[in-house]
């Protein structure tokens, strides 16, 4: 039981730049059963400056936008936004199996990882705008619990490519559908209650859009990396985010 509670200070470290005390799990995978705790968090971190921004006198919600964009990428360390650039570098290089996970492993960023990140900081920054215009800014929250859950889908159902291990491979590695189950049951329980149908239906944009990439990730490689589980995290977070800033205007 100690060892559970541990890996949130193992969960904190490797998803956020926020130092913590004490001791981390002897096993990393405890870290996995508070991954969409720390999406919990993050999502109501953002969800308070939008709070404290809507108290100003004037109402300039690019600007609170542009502050959630920001706080999100800032309290991870920009870790998950360095896993899609080194992705979608990796699909630049057209190459085989070895050549995209060298171009992963490289830790320059080249166009392809530039244009995507430009494209993804963008698509949610219009779609927070529109969240908070339209007074569904929850759906921030959700995204957040929601990309993180799908972090541990990915790392039980795929295996870990890289045999001489890397970033993720601890977790990866001994991942197990226990770890599968809680994330899931804890991102029913944090979600659906408050958002109802139109979260259920984002929330499966979202896994759509993970599972495709576990998918390419599985024919192309051979299984996972760490920069795949940070791609998965962004891009499962921008489905959710642009389907909610859809249905924020039905």
């Amino acid at each position: 039981m100690k060892d559970y509670f541990r890996g949130f200070i193992s969960a904190v470290r490797l998803l956020t730049v926020v130092p913590v005390p004490g001791a981390e799990s002897v096993k990393q995978t405890s870290a996995l059963y508070w991954f969409p705790v720390l999406g919990l968090l993050i999502g109501g971190g953002q969800l308070g400056i939008a709070y404290c921004a809507g108290l100003a006198p004037i109402e300039w919600p690019e600007a609170t936008a542009l502050l959630l964009v920001a706080f999100a990428a800032f309290i991870t360390g920009g870790l998950h936004l360095d896993g899609l650039a080194d992705w979608a570098d990796s699909l630049g290089c057209m190459g085989d199996r070895e050549k995209m996970l060298r171009v992963m492993k490289d830790s320059r960023i080249g166009s392809f990882g530039v244009i995507v990140l430009i494209f993804i900081i963008f698509a949610k920054w219009i779609a927070i705008v529109r969240l908070i215009t339209g007074g569904r800014t929850e759906f921030i929250i959700f995204a957040a619990i929601l990309s993180r859950t799908m972090m541990v889908d990915l790392a039980v159902r795929q295996p870990y490519t890289r045999s001489e291990g890397g970033t993720g491979h601890g977790v990866v590695s001994s991942a197990r559908p226990a770890h599968f189950l809680a994330a899931y049951f804890q991102c029913i329980v944090f979600v659906l209650p408050l958002g109802g149908i139109k979260a259920a239906v984002c929330l499966l944009f979202g896994i759509m859009m993970a599972w495709l990439l576990g998918g390419w990730s599985k024919r192309k490689l051979g299984g996972i990396t760490g920069d795949i589980l940070g791609a998965c995290s962004e891009l499962s977070e921008t489905a959710v985010l642009v389907s909610a800033g859809f249905f924020a205007g039905v």
